[in-house]
């Protein structure tokens, strides 16, 4: 308790009070947005897959999937979400409560890091950006990885700035600890193993020009040797290379998608950051570079080299976007208005101006994620079974997790492309399950139709994702067939849910 006091007491002196203060504030009303009816929203479909690779971790240990298959993705991600579980229940709330004690920290983390680049008042609007951004708030109220990387991905780069500038060695050793904890949330978090070499070598350029020079600093900088030394041997480790052959070989061109998306769902941010960084880098380079390309590689392998097209790819670098928009809007106010507390009320009043749909400050229970995360109101169509499901009714549905999480056992799975790819790479080897619950795959019209034949009462669950890639013959049987349940089928902006039925006795 003595340590903690020391430490607050120097943090005070080094922030202002006021500052403190602010962001004490922006935690808690970030908090409050976060976590209001956290439980309220269905289980989207990747969501799915991380509550039963956590429950499974909770059974057995290990992040195992009901067919016996390890869900290797994002293993820190499940072990958080599997251990927030075992201590609030396995439910909603208790599987999306990580990523919003992520999503607070990453409020104070912005801040901290805007703070060392570019003074208190970038940093300041920065982080009540992130703390009131609709679409921050969207990813820290879900069970996925998102808010975790984006977290630890900012925390190295502050780590590591405050390393190369202080010599500590304990930030040396927080940043690689922090740079793990990144790449076991998301393989994204290896792109820090180009960026923050990069940053060291061009940051001290001159130094490299002139090989004396070069010398001296590594002899004086001589933690800085352990920290490259530790870090190479990660960099040449087996997965850096597997993972980065992997992607390189990967040929997509997927640049216009993103932009369309930074462009459409963030306009005026995403033009101001332009001149944002043109100021930064006219102001201080050395300290604009690190932001930059803590933003830029990470956006060059999603264009150019990720086989799915998912905005929420994007997301993690989503703060250096609002951190160069706040530097813009600083120097707006600072050179048209000599006043620094109506300097102060101005930047307040732009930025929510500018952000007035891109902000909440009221707390909601339902928030749209992006237009390639569809989130169908699931709870409907299970609650619907739960009462009229009768012991030997079979269920044929799209996404057998999720059916498991609404403690529906799925008899078949309607084999589709779930992410573009073929339905053969969700299967095991012999091709007629699927891979991750063992359930059986209806692979064509002949198998759908059998199975109609052969059972007197069924059910069958599609989505609006689900229902646009099936082919048009399943759909022609399926009118014919069957019976569309109106009452629990949803209609919605972020995806539509359908419930059909048949029973032959009718």
């Amino acid at each position: 308790m003595h340590y903690l006091k020391n430490r607050f007491h120097i943090m005070a002196k080094r922030y202002s009070t006021n500052a403190l203060k602010i962001i004490l504030l922006f935690s808690v009303a970030g908090l409050l947005l976060r976590i209001y009816g956290l439980q309220y929203q269905s289980l989207w479909i990747d969501e799915s897959y991380s509550v039963t690779a956590a429950v499974g971790m909770i059974e057995t240990g290990v992040p195992q999937m009901p067919s016996g298959e390890l869900y290797t993705r994002s293993i820190l991600n499940t072990g958080v979400i599997a251990l927030s579980m075992l201590i609030f229940g396995i439910n909603e709330f208790g599987a999306r409560l990580p990523s919003v004690f992520f999503g607070v920290l990453t409020i104070l983390i912005i801040y901290l890091l805007s703070r060392e680049l570019f003074g208190e008042r970038v940093a300041l609007i920065t982080a009540f950006i992130i703390t009131f951004s609709v679409v921050e708030i969207a990813w820290s109220r879900q069970a996925r990885m998102y808010q975790q990387l984006q977290f630890f991905y900012l925390l190295s780069l502050y780590l590591f700035y405050k390393y190369i500038n202080t010599k500590e060695l304990k930030f040396g050793l927080l940043t690689i600890s922090s740079i793990i904890c990144s790449i076991l949330t998301h393989a994204l978090g290896l792109t820090l193993l180009i960026i923050l070499p990069a940053y060291y070598l061009l940051s001290n350029i001159t130094n490299i020009k002139n090989l004396s020079n070069l010398k001296e600093e590594l002899l004086e900088k001589r933690t800085l040797i352990l920290f490259s030394i530790i870090l190479t041997a990660f960099a040449l480790s087996e997965i850096f290379f597997n993972a980065f052959s992997q992607v390189l070989n990967v040929r997509m061109d997927y640049s216009k998608n993103y932009i369309w998306y930074l462009k459409s769902f963030f306009p005026i941010i995403f033009y101001l950051a332009i001149p944002g960084i043109i100021i930064a880098f006219r102001d201080n380079w050395k300290q604009t570079l690190l932001p930059l390309l803590a933003f830029l590689i990470p956006l060059y392998f999603i264009f150019f080299h990720e086989k799915l097209l998912g905005y929420r790819y994007v997301f993690f670098v989503l703060p250096f976007m609002f951190l160069f928009f706040s530097k813009a809007i600083d120097h707006i106010s600072r050179t048209f208005i000599k006043n620094k507390a109506l300097q102060y009320l101005v930047i307040v009043i732009i930025v929510c101006l500018l952000f007035s749909t891109s902000l909440n400050i009221v707390p909601k229970k339902e928030y749209y994620l992006e237009p390639m995360a569809p989130q169908p109101d699931f709870i409907s169509v299970y609650s619907y079974l739960q009462e009229h499901r009768e012991p030997d009714d079979i269920l044929i549905s799209s996404y057998p997790e999720v059916d498991l999480w609404f403690n529906q056992t799925p008899d078949y799975w309607l084999a589709f492309s779930i992410a573009g790819f073929s339905p053969s790479n969700w299967m095991d080897e012999t091709e007629t399950v699927y891979r991750r619950t063992g359930t059986p795959a209806i692979k064509n019209i002949e198998d759908l139709e059998k199975v109609y034949e052969n059972n007197q009462r069924g059910w069958l669950i599609l989505d609006s994702l689900s229902g646009s890639r099936i082919p048009k013959v399943y759909w022609d049987f399926i009118k014919n067939n069957t019976i569309w349940e109106e009452g629990p089928s949803k209609p919605g902006p972020a995806g539509a849910v359908n419930l059909y039925s048949w029973d032959k006795e009718l």
